[in-house]
């Protein structure tokens, strides 16, 4: 799950650089064709439509909608120990790193 979540978000952080090199590119060509100079990057034309909603990609690393675990997650590798370990603490002892896997993935999620 941990895994999933990791290659979920650079899946995000990839498709927002390729959206946002398509636009650079789209608007470029516009202003070629409109026979305009060019615009400082996201100019006017690449600037999203305002009525168009896209999901938040901040929701998605703060676990904005995350569903809640049903039943206890075990498994019988030393992962989760494993990846709890390097995790930086804060001075009560609390990482990000801390696993729940009963209720939720993480003990201690960012909530927005």
């Amino acid at each position: 799950m941990v895994l999933e979540h990791q290659v979920g978000g650079a899946q995000l952080l990839a498709r927002a650089g390729l959206q946002t090199r398509m636009a650079l590119h789209q608007e470029a060509a516009l202003n070629r064709e409109l026979g305009e100079k060019p615009t400082p990057p996201l100019g006017q034309h690449a600037r999203p439509h305002p009525k168009r909603r896209r999901p938040s990609r901040f929701a998605y690393f703060l676990f904005a909608e995350e569903a809640e675990l049903k039943a206890k997650i075990a498994g019988t590798s030393t992962f989760a120990a494993d990846f709890v370990k390097p995790g930086p603490r804060d001075g009560k002892g609390r990482s990000l790193r801390d696993l729940d896997l009963e209720r939720r993935l993480f003990r201690y999620p960012c909530v927005t």
